[in-house]
């Protein structure tokens, strides 16, 4: 890519399915109200259903078939060269910072990234903040992840496998990516605090996480926990365990890393299981 020229700007591509039509008000309310100045074009991947709002292009591929399959369905309907893979049940939750976003995303550009994770979700770059984003070293658990990701099509194309779920493509292919052109990018692990787009998780496992119930409240979308189950408070307690675990682990990792450039961190316990098939 000519540094000289301006990068081509990607396509947001939100994969969904038709059973789960019932988080798209919620999440598209939350992205038009904290990214009303997005830049980029966004589409909505789904079975039949459509969501009737004129900023929102429709991908109908059909009958439900299996993660991988519907993705590259979907991939194969958006034209742009470079495209940012979102999950349906992470909304943006602050005012995205526009300009800071759009500068990590042109400098992935730049680099010929092959990806780039867009949220502060573990594993984060040991790099200074002011670096913006920083390489995932070659074999770390979860390189791959498919939450709100910066992608070059052709790097995602060759990664997916036939068959796979979504946490699949995040276990087995974040040890294929190493064979892939191009660096895996993250935000820096100071972004961890101020990052430039900050999302709130609804769904795991197919029940409304307890950490979103304030969001819903805020957000006047209270009735969509009438649809799921709520989390119990043991699986709750779970998460906020683990999430405090590794808040702690990556800053023990960030200090081993300024001691000694070049660490790489022991392989880590899966995250809990999201809820895609």
């Amino acid at each position: 890519m000519d540094p000289r020229r301006p990068p081509e700007d990607p396509a947001i591509l939100v994969a969904s399915f038709d059973a789960y039509q019932d988080l798209w008000p919620v999440f598209f309310q939350a992205f038009f109200k904290y990214w009303p100045d997005c830049p980029y074009r966004v589409y909505l991947g789904a079975n039949t259903a459509a969501y009737a709002d004129p900023r929102v292009s429709p991908i109908l591929i059909g009958a439900d078939r299996d993660y991988t399959s519907n993705l590259q369905a979907m991939l194969a309907q958006v034209p742009n060269a470079w495209v940012i893979t979102w999950i349906e049940d992470r909304p943006p939750c602050a005012p995205v910072d526009t300009a800071r976003l759009v500068q990590a995303i042109q400098l992935a550009q730049q680099r010929q990234a092959a990806y780039l994770k867009l949220i502060p979700l573990y594993p984060l770059a040991l790099v200074p903040a002011a670096a913006l984003i920083g390489e995932i070293p070659k074999g770390w658990p979860y390189r791959v992840s498919l939450t709100v990701a910066l992608w070059q099509q052709t790097a995602l194309r060759q990664l997916l496998r036939p068959g796979e779920t979504a946490w699949d493509i995040e276990r087995q292919g974040s040890g294929r990516s190493a064979g892939l052109a191009g660096g895996f990018y993250a935000l820096p692990l100071a972004a961890r605090w101020s990052p430039p787009l900050r999302d709130q998780h609804l769904v795991l496992k197919g029940q409304v996480m307890r950490a979103a119930l304030p969001f819903l409240r805020r957000e006047g979308q209270a009735e969509f926990q009438a649809h799921r189950p709520v989390q119990s408070w043991w699986a709750f307690l779970y998460n906020w365990a683990y999430y405090v675990f590794f808040d702690i682990y990556y800053h023990l990792l960030w200090l081993a890393a300024q001691l000694r450039p070049g660490r790489r961190p022991p392989a880590e316990p899966a995250p809990p299981l999201g809820d895609h098939p």
